[in-house]
């Protein structure tokens, strides 16, 4: 469990960014976002005690989700922050990849709403209803 409750979603596609804001701020989280590697590194670091968790996606232009998780995990001081994938891909050598650069967990897309909310509640990063 973490300290740090904020939430920063990163996701080239806005309407999935905003989408899944709105569920995390209705599921009491609070919450950040970027639109891409390099903006959610900006946000971070100016954000770095609040945030506990990035919710990123994987294949986005510029900046990969892998490159952005390989940048955060080279930086002293932000090994407090949960890395995890909300990606459509799967399979193990994706897994292999993920495990390689920090990232824990995948959240496979499309997500049902309800499982993200108790995966949330798991980390503490929201109170449980």
């Amino acid at each position: 469990m973490t300290t740090a409750r904020t939430v920063l979603v990163v996701d080239d596609d806005e309407a999935t960014v905003m989408l899944i804001r709105r569920y995390l701020m209705n599921y009491g989280a609070s919450v950040l976002t970027a639109t891409d590697g390099q903006e959610a590194l900006d946000v971070l670091y100016a954000n770095s005690s609040d945030v506990g968790m990035l919710l990123m996606d994987i294949a986005m232009p510029g900046m990969n989700g892998f490159a952005l998780a390989k940048a955060i995990r080279s930086e002293p001081g932000y090994d407090h922050v949960a890395l995890v994938a909300l990606t459509a891909r799967s399979g193990l050598e994706f897994q292999r990849q993920a495990e390689e650069v920090g990232i824990k967990e995948i959240i496979s897309k499309p997500f049902d709403p309800t499982m993200l909310r108790t995966f949330l509640e798991q980390r503490g990063l929201i109170t449980p209803k």
